[in-house]
């Protein structure tokens, strides 16, 4: 068969750099059109709709980021997998400055809106559920549970750390700068040391 002009990877693509540039509400099928060069009638063959391209943008790159970050966070070592996820988001950023400001400079509800399909709906929880599974699991193999103070030490350590320090540089469209990974990897150590061998029966 003859290959799509207009596919939907392409599609999504266009619709990234309009989100980074100038964010979700940028993001209109006419405007898709223009940045893609594709007409509105093969926009709306590939999807029904502008929260459908949002969602399935999304998803791609929630996708992509964690691929390498719930690698990272099953190394062997809990603690050097922590930390490989913590690096993750900086290196991860470098290499995908675009799709890093669509995933760091807009939250989920952002993007994705209400009354989707729900096939949809059900790829999105399990996206989600991944993320959350991953991190449950270090809080155990580094705390000895799941939940409670393990698993907020273990989140603030590998994703809220990374992301504040990225954030500002993503939101001002400049490059990651080498040396935070360092500051990253600091500040990693210090949340997790104080408790890493502390009683789990106290969190």
């Amino acid at each position: 068969p003859r290959q799509a002009r207009f596919p939907a990877e392409l599609l999504l693509e266009a619709s990234e750099r309009l989100v980074a540039d100038v964010g979700p509400a940028a993001l209109t099928i006419e405007g898709l059109s223009r940045a893609s060069g594709a007409p509105v009638g093969s926009i709306y063959h590939r999807f029904p709709s502008r929260d459908i391209i949002l969602a399935r943008l999304w998803l791609r790159t929630v996708r992509d980021f964690q691929t390498g970050f719930i690698e990272a966070i099953r190394k062997p070592n809990p603690a050097e997998a922590a930390l490989a996820a913590a690096m993750h988001t900086p290196r991860w950023c470098r290499r995908h400055p675009e799709r890093a400001q669509v995933l760091m400079l807009y939250r989920q509800r952002d993007l994705v809106a209400a009354g989707l399909p729900e096939h949809l709906n059900n790829e999105i929880a399990a996206v989600n559920q991944s993320m959350s599974e991953a991190l449950a699991d270090l809080a155990y193999r580094l705390f000895g549970r799941r939940t409670g103070g393990a698993r907020r030490r273990c989140l603030v350590a590998v994703v809220d750390i990374p992301y504040a320090a990225v954030r500002r540089y993503l939101a001002d469209g400049r490059p990651v700068p080498d040396d935070l990974d360092a500051m990253i990897a600091t500040a990693v150590r210090a949340v997790l040391s104080d408790e890493q061998h502390a009683n789990p029966s106290r969190r």
